[in-house]
């Protein structure tokens, strides 16, 4: 119930109540997650819904009600949530579950070295503090939600890079991520 408040979702299917985390490659173990189906410039996951349930996912996001409508695989296997945006549910899910955890979160922006920054602070707060912090550079508008997603109630610092390829992307995340410290490097 509150993952369908949280996204704004018509609840289509209600067969499972939990999900052990997210995810939106059918190519991975799903087992127990949350499967968002999401589109690039060259794929769309609405298109892979079976390999999804196949991987084991408890739950899909979808913004293609006739997709799901022609699906002709086993319907009970999930929950299935009807969404205007599967990006802006992810992103909306991703806010929401930040601030009931109420981990302090640093987040790291510039035009670069944002990446080794990171690693530094997490290295740091580690030695003190519970932390989490995205690997890699997993800095966009599917890559931050990922990570607050990925918080656990143990952590106590989140440490959150943000990058950009266009205008008005760093404000887009602050949104999301709510951080109560921000590092913009230069």
């Amino acid at each position: 119930q509150k993952v369908a408040q949280w996204m704004k979702a018509q609840v289509l299917n209600s067969n499972k109540e939990e999900f052990s985390g997210i995810g939106s490659d059918t190519r991975k173990d799903l087992t127990g997650k949350l499967f968002f189906a999401l589109r690039g410039e060259n794929f769309d996951a609405h298109d892979f819904l079976d390999k999804a349930l196949a991987q084991g996912a408890a739950g899909l996001v979808i913004d293609k009600k006739e997709k799901w409508t022609a699906f002709s695989g086993d319907k009970e296997k999930a929950s299935v949530f009807l969404v205007e945006d599967t990006l802006k549910a992810l992103q909306d899910l991703a806010h929401h579950y930040r601030k009931e955890m109420g981990t302090t979160i640093l987040s790291i922006t510039g035009s670069n070295g944002k990446t080794t920054s990171k690693e530094f602070c997490a290295k740091v707060l580690s030695s003190f503090f519970n932390t989490h912090y995205n690997e890699g550079s997993f800095n966009n508008h599917w890559g931050v939600p990922f990570s607050l997603l990925e918080l656990k109630s143990e952590h106590q610092v989140a440490i959150i890079e943000m990058g950009m390829n266009h205008a008005h992307e760093i404000e887009e995340l602050v949104k999301i991520a709510n951080p109560n410290i921000v590092v913009c490097t230069m």
